[in-house]
């Protein structure tokens, strides 16, 4: 809508006005070490061309990584973190809704978890699967293949599937 503008902040005598709806936010300084730098690209939101290319840079440096978690899924400390944080949305969620009937959640706790769990799973191999293929490391093939073997998800499956005949495997 032309003309938005979404608050900087509290307004008052000296301070900046509002800020322009579509410009972006502040951000972090970039992350440094390899791991964070895999995980930046696999958790990034939007503007994902520059985290990619960060974990390009590593080259295969990154592949054992990537390779673990095309195959395992996200670290155990990123599942536990992500499961806590949706058990509070939930909680926050199932609120609202007694409040709020028409917002009512239509799920129950361990179906919201497995849910939302299943997609962050989903979401890790997916973006392994390409950051492998941007790499371009032939090492890949064999554990794509193993991850082809034991994914269930349709979504999950074509990824690797992509990444297998890019990276001539398939």
């Amino acid at each position: 809508i032309a003309g938005c503008a979404a608050p900087a902040g509290p307004i008052s005598e000296g301070t900046a006005g509002p800020r322009e709806f579509g410009t972006p936010r502040p951000t972090a300084t970039p992350p440094t070490e390899p791991v964070d730098i895999v995980l930046s690209w696999i958790e990034c939101e939007d503007e994902c061309a520059a985290p990619l290319q960060a974990v390009v840079q590593l080259g295969p440096d990154a592949t054992p990584l990537l390779v673990q978690i095309v195959t395992e899924g996200p670290p155990a400390a990123r599942v536990e973190a992500m499961q806590e944080h949706l058990r509070i949305t939930y909680e926050e969620l199932a609120a609202y809704g007694e409040t709020h009937p028409e917002a009512a959640l239509r799920l129950g706790e361990a179906e919201y978890l497995g849910l939302y769990l299943d997609n962050y799973a989903a979401l890790y191999r997916i973006r392994s699967a390409q950051a492998l293929v941007a790499i371009g490391d032939p090492r890949a093939t064999s554990a794509l293949q193993v991850a082809l073997r034991s994914s269930e998800r349709q979504d999950v499956r074509e990824a690797i599937l992509e990444a297998l005949r890019a990276l001539g495997g398939q």
